[in-house]
């Protein structure tokens, strides 16, 4: 994959990447590729999340709405940690009571929209998007999933965290 051929996000606070950037993103792409199964992307049955135990505190599953919206079915308890609030259940755009929430809402959009678009697994990295966590880079993984059907119905995505190396721009 190239990130030439994702969509622009020029002022969506991230950026596209080819692979993934974190080693948590490599095993849950390397999971997500083998239930493929020379399939274009797995069911959503084929997911046991006890088989991603070690990484299941930092994922979520999503579920597209007809109005462009996504559902929150599966939110991790490292996410809850992260954000400070569980947001299984949510819509992403309920997510948004802060400036910087209002940012996360629209980039987590973005991302999983280029999942259900290009029908095939994004990667992506951004900043921090407050001033105290700006010591800290995440790294985005969005992988899509049938439900019953051929066509795109959840996105199994993750977040993890590294720290900004020494000298890196702000």
């Amino acid at each position: 994959m190239s990130s030439s051929d994702l969509p622009a996000a020029p002022d969506a606070g991230f950026t596209f990447v080819a692979a993934p950037s974190h080693p948590g993103a490599e095993r849950l792409f390397a999971y997500w590729s083998e239930k493929c199964a020379g399939k274009a992307m797995p069911d959503r049955a084929d997911i046991n999340l006890a088989d991603l135990s070690d990484i299941a505190p930092n994922l979520a599953i999503t579920e597209p709405l007809e109005d462009g919206d996504f559902r929150i079915r599966l939110f991790g308890s490292a996410l809850t940690q992260m954000t400070g609030e569980e947001r299984t259940g949510m819509k992403v755009s309920e997510i948004g009571r802060s400036s910087p929430e209002n940012a996360i809402s629209r980039r987590w959009s973005a991302i999983q929209k280029a999942a259900i678009s290009r029908g095939a697994p994004v990667f992506a990295v951004t900043k921090a998007s407050s001033a105290e966590r700006d010591h800290l880079i995440y790294h985005a993984v969005c992988l899509p999933l049938t439900h019953g059907g051929s066509e795109v119905g959840q996105i199994l995505g993750a977040l993890f965290t590294t720290y900004r190396q020494t000298g890196e721009a702000s």
